[in-house]
């Protein structure tokens, strides 16, 4: 006699095999068509046991298309959800200041140890992108000196607006 085999050694049916070993039943049953379950299972090459299991599942749905079961397969993500909704409220608690911080310099302040990279993939999930200008740093605070003395300079130069005009 066989031995079962242990739950890591089943083969799994792929869904179209288990879609129409229910459709046949289905189609025999609606029809009142005489039938044994085990004559369909073996036209599809599949165990007594995972037959009835096929039968008795009444969602044509396999494990990775479950909208209400939770995802357990691949690798844990390295920024949590957790994670993701501490950055979203430091953007909007800090407004401008707070989107002109790197994916990166963002991370830090959340307490996120990832590259920068990983955090801009995980925020681009909640719709969150930068722009190039966000890109851009800020005026250093010596170029902003340099501009505001010269932007006041040629205002006393030319203090009128007959002298702006092209």
């Amino acid at each position: 006699m066989a031995s079962t085999p242990s739950p890591g050694d089943r083969k799994h049916h792929p869904t179209p095999q288990k879609a129409k070993i229910q459709g046949v039943i289905e189609y025999c049953e609606k029809n009142k068509i005489d039938y044994y379950k085990k004559d369909v299972f073996e036209m599809f090459g599949v165990p007594k046991t995972s037959g009835h299991r096929i039968v008795a599942d009444t969602s044509a749905r396999r494990h990775h298309n479950k909208p209400n079961q939770r995802e357990t397969r691949g690798r844990k993500p390295i920024v949590t959800p957790e994670q993701m909704k501490e950055m979203e409220e430091i953007l909007e608690k800090t407004g401008i200041e707070g989107r002109a911080l790197t994916w990166q310099q963002l991370g830090i302040e959340a307490g996120v140890d990832a590259c920068g990279d990983t955090i801009k993939s995980a925020m681009g999930t909640m719709g969150y992108r930068k722009c190039i200008a966000c890109t851009k740093s800020w005026t250093a605070p010596p170029t902003a000196e340099r501009r505001l003395a010269y932007a006041k300079e040629m205002l006393s130069k030319y203090p009128t607006s007959e002298h702006w005009k092209h």
